[in-house]
């Protein structure tokens, strides 16, 4: 799908950590867009927003030798990425989710959106029984009706209690904001471990979104060794190594590695080769 703002508008990417994202997969696809950001400025999105101490410390730097003490805060990156047939205007949002002050940030962050030419896509994880040794899983949702018409996107229909993103999400559809959310499943035996896996997916369904492609700098590698890792849990504990391997075989069965998958990994090699050119 191609999920793009309109002239002059800009791809706002959200990926705040919290409790629906407990490896942080969001952050790590945020660091490697901010990579290929071309004259990135930071942006104030900041209202006075409070954090638990324990979960969020502030930290002390010294970068010309004096002490400076950085207090936890959300934080907004703008630039373009270079595309073959035009420049994307991005602007990346991260950071960890504050305990209050909601309203007053989905606010603010409104105020400073343009409904006729952004859109906003939002990254997320969530555990799930799935393998880690197969593809994780994107699923691509929306609150708007009219996004829910386009190939591959379902319809929200959550109920319960809210996160941030969430209330942004509806919130944006409230505004007349285009917004989408993709959510990794992550494997619920390691979804507390980080893992470059879900980040490399997230990044993956990113690029079929808006049909451009990052390199992921060293994700793959990373990826591949905490696939690794688990492998090495895996192989010590007879329970988890049976279990693993019932959702090996209800995953093959699924046919979530079909022809579509095949192609769209084909797509954007060919793309990607088209903008190295």
């Amino acid at each position: 799908m191609a999920f793009l703002p309109s002239q002059g508008g800009q791809a706002v990417v959200i990926g705040l950590q919290g409790p629906n994202s407990p490896d942080d997969a969001a952050a790590v696809v945020i660091d490697v867009l901010k990579h290929h950001i071309d004259d990135g400025r930071l942006v104030d999105l900041s209202v006075a927003e409070s954090y638990d101490r324990e979960k969020h410390p502030p930290f002390i730097v010294r970068p010309d030798g004096k002490p400076v003490v950085v207090y936890p805060h959300v934080i907004g990156i703008e630039g373009s990425v270079e595309r073959s047939d035009r420049s994307l205007n991005m602007l990346l949002v991260s950071g960890p989710t504050p305990l209050d002050m909601w309203e007053e940030f989905i606010e603010d962050l409104l105020d400073s959106l343009d409904p006729d030419s952004d859109v906003v896509i939002f990254l997320a994880s969530e555990p799930a029984a799935v393998p880690h040794t197969r593809s994780l899983p994107v699923r691509l949702t929306s609150e708007d009706p009219g996004i829910v018409n386009c190939p591959g996107v379902q319809q929200q229909e959550y109920e319960g209690i809210a996160n941030l993103q969430d209330a942004l999400a509806v919130s944006m559809v409230e505004a007349g904001i285009p917004a989408i959310t993709l959510t990794c499943a992550v494997p619920d035996y390691a979804a507390l471990s980080p893992s470059p896996k879900a980040g490399l997916a997230l990044l993956s369904a990113l690029e079929d979104v808006i049909g451009t492609t990052f390199e992921p700098d060293d994700l793959t590698e990373a990826a591949r060794a905490w696939s690794d890792g688990v492998d090495m849990i895996a192989e010590a504990d007879a329970e988890l190594a049976k279990r693993i391997k019932m959702m090996e075989e209800e995953y093959d069965l699924a046919g979530a590695h079909d022809g579509e998958d095949i192609a769209r990994e084909f797509e954007k090699l060919l793309r990607r080769r088209e903008e190295d050119r």
